[in-house]
């Protein structure tokens, strides 16, 4: 019965363990999108400079409005991307690490219980011989 609970819970363990993984990679990849997002506005702002530059002096207000805007989208999306970033760092960093922690312990356990029993095993062997 202690073998069968001890193999369960190893089990338990490894499934555990990869969701943990896949969990950790889906927020690897949201911060990821997010950074792509970012990255879009910088070229957007980028594009917005060039055409200011090029711009005939009676449509540069339009072209000076189009780069502000720009610049405010590009602020904005900056700001909430350094928040989700510290918080990503902080939560889910924590997170996957007690994970892994409780992983192992988990692992310790079960290996201390198999050897116990294996240890079991062997003086009830050396009894009977």
């Amino acid at each position: 019965m202690t073998q069968e609970y001890s193999h369960a819970a190893s089990l338990d363990s490894m499934t555990t363990i990869g969701f943990t993984f896949d969990l950790y990679h889906k927020y690897h990849e949201q911060v990821k999108e997010m950074l792509f997002r970012r990255l879009s506005k910088v070229q957007l702002l980028t594009t917005a400079s060039q055409q200011l530059e090029k711009t005939r002096p009676d449509k540069r207000p339009i072209a000076e409005k189009a780069k502000e805007d720009a610049q405010k989208t590009l602020d904005r999306v900056s700001a909430t991307a350094k928040d989700e970033y510290v918080h990503f760092q902080h939560e889910y960093t924590n997170q996957m690490r007690m994970r892994l922690q409780a992983y192992v312990e988990a692992q310790v356990t079960h290996c201390k219980r198999s050897l116990e029993n294996i240890n079991k095993l062997k003086s009830d062997l050396e009894a009977i011989l």
